[in-house]
């Protein structure tokens, strides 16, 4: 509304301006009045064109004293266009922080919709282990009624199971005393049976081939060192023969020849490996007699390491049969045996055999096995390691077989 006030002032003083211009040049005509020396038709065209610089004179200044823009395009032209241009500068690096602003924005927005993505993954699986959790509270709400309603089962088994505890410890404390009535059996049985022997082979108290003694000697050792140690053997094996035929006196029981002697030391000196030494006897012998002897050398080799598996066996078990699982573990030992002599183990000239099994283990093999029932795996495991001079000391191990 201001600007068309303006508007309207300038053009009314502008033409009034004209017009007392146009007045002037008139009378100036007419009169034939002159400025400056000049003629009257030049000094009414002067006349004109001040009126017309007038008329411009009083247009910017009535402007300039209205509008500040008008005094800002007319004297601040130069600061308005390093406004602009800071402006402009300014409005470029808006727009470049707006760019950043929108790819940061951008950057974002694909952020929050990828954790957005994981935020609903993990709404699932959080549902989905809810769902678990409540079939689990369910499944243990089941099992705890289930336990409540068998405790009285579990009562009356643990009841039941102090009671077997007992038993079975009754039955131990029995397994034990006739072990050991077992053995004083054994005992009574073999001195029997060397009694029964000597009466049906007249007196005989060592047959030809039975092992006397026996010892490890090293070939490393001088000869004076060998005789002396052979000597000591031998009287040990003689002390050791009175003894088994309860004879008190000091005898020379044992005889060996001295030539004997000899080859065997000089045997002994020439192996390049310990040896095994035997004193067997070379007849029979009858009571009262002398024992003849005769001195066998056996290089002593490691036949079987400890924990070595020397047979292993599949069988059936007879569950309320132990004398039956007895007779295979017997003939299993049997095979165990012969494999021992085949693989180099002296046996005993006499009985053939290369060690024994206690008789607890023994049973105990064979109540396992009848605790067990069914396809069952017999294995010998050697405890020791085992040389050729031996003896061979297992133990039974028993599985079942699924």
């Amino acid at each position: 509304m201001d600007g068309i006030i303006l508007i309207l002032v300038l053009i009314l003083m502008g033409g009034a301006i004209a017009f007392i211009g146009d007045r002037l040049g008139s009378k100036v005509g007419k009169k034939k009045l002159s400025l400056f020396g000049l003629r009257p038709k030049h000094t009414s065209t002067v006349v004109t064109i001040v009126t017309g610089i007038l008329i411009v004179t009083a247009t910017f200044g009535i402007l300039t004293a209205v509008s500040q823009d008008v005094r800002t395009a007319l004297f601040g032209m130069e600061k308005l266009k390093a406004q602009m241009a800071e402006l402009q500068k300014e409005a470029k690096l808006s727009q470049e922080a707006s760019d950043k602003a929108k790819a940061s924005l951008a950057e974002k927005t694909a952020e929050f919709a990828a954790v957005s993505e994981q935020v609903e993954k993990m709404n699932q699986r959080l549902a989905a282990v809810r769902q678990e959790l409540q079939q689990a509270v369910a499944e243990k709400d089941r099992a705890v009624d289930a336990l409540a309603a068998s405790q009285g089962e579990v009562n009356r088994l643990q009841a039941q199971q102090q009671d077997l505890e007992e038993k079975i410890q009754e039955l131990n404390r029995n397994k034990e005393k006739l072990e050991s009535n077992l053995e004083e059996l054994q005992e009574i049985a073999a001195k029997l049976q060397t009694g029964i022997r000597v009466v049906r082979e007249g007196a005989i108290v060592f047959q030809a081939g039975e092992v006397l003694a026996s010892r490890s000697v090293d070939p490393l050792e001088s000869q004076e060192q060998l005789r002396q140690e052979l000597e000591a053997f031998l009287r040990e094996a003689n002390a050791q023969l009175l003894q088994r035929l309860n004879i008190d006196k000091d005898l020379g029981l044992l005889v060996i020849s001295q030539r004997e002697f000899d080859i065997t030391i000089d045997e002994i000196r020439k192996a390049d490996s310990p040896r095994i030494l035997r004193v067997v006897a070379a007849g029979n012998t009858v009571y009262g007699e002398p024992v003849f002897g005769a001195l066998q050398l056996y290089s002593n080799q490691l036949v079987f390491a400890k924990g070595t598996t020397l047979l292993q066996e599949e069988m059936q078990a007879v569950t309320e049969d132990s004398g039956a699982n007895e007779g295979a573990i017997i003939r299993f030992l049997k095979q165990v045996n012969a494999l021992s002599v085949r693989q180099g183990v002296l046996p005993d000239p006499i009985s053939g055999m290369v060690g024994s099994l206690p008789a607890n283990q023994l049973y105990e093999t064979a109540a396992k096995m009848s605790r067990l029932g069914g396809r069952v795996e017999l294995s010998a495991v050697t405890i020791e390691d085992v040389h050729t001079a031996g003896p061979v000391r297992i133990e039974l191990r028993v599985r079942a077989i699924k």
